[in-house]
């Protein structure tokens, strides 16, 4: 979410077109979405941001999505480390808070065993289907 230590923040880049500052903005009038997952969090901790940083962030996100598509269901995803997750929690909850009812926390505890990541942290093909199915169930 944040900018340190080299880190490009979704805050700012959801936005754009790709990653580069001069590259264009997405044209978000081309369709609208029903749904909007969000799973972010895994990378910050890698970069020292802290929960305040993070959870500043995240709620700015989830307004510039709200922002681009006004009908949408948000899902914020818990990270499967559990890493921010009242910081994720408590985003949602302002969101709520200022009258958006369609941002909603997933959890995700028990989606994922050990054997479903080679390195503790990142999805095999089969632990990317276990996600896959979990949210096929919550988006219907």
């Amino acid at each position: 979410m944040g900018h340190d230590g080299g880190c490009i923040g979704m805050r700012d880049r959801y936005l754009k077109t790709g990653l580069g500052p001069s590259t264009p903005d997405w044209d978000f009038s081309l369709y609208q979405v029903s749904d909007v997952v969000i799973n972010l969090g895994t990378n910050d901790k890698g970069h020292n941001v802290s929960g305040a940083q993070f959870q500043s962030a995240y709620f700015t996100l989830l307004q510039r999505i709200r922002a681009k598509y006004p009908n949408a269901t948000i899902h914020a995803m818990e990270t499967f480390k559990r890493w921010y997750v009242t910081e994720t929690k408590s985003a949602v909850a302002a969101r709520n808070t200022a009258g958006d009812s369609k941002v909603k926390f997933v959890g995700t505890e028990g989606w994922l065993t050990a054997g479903d990541t080679p390195d503790g942290t990142h999805p095999s093909d089969a632990g990317h289907r276990k996600i896959a199915a979990r949210l096929a169930a919550i988006l219907g």
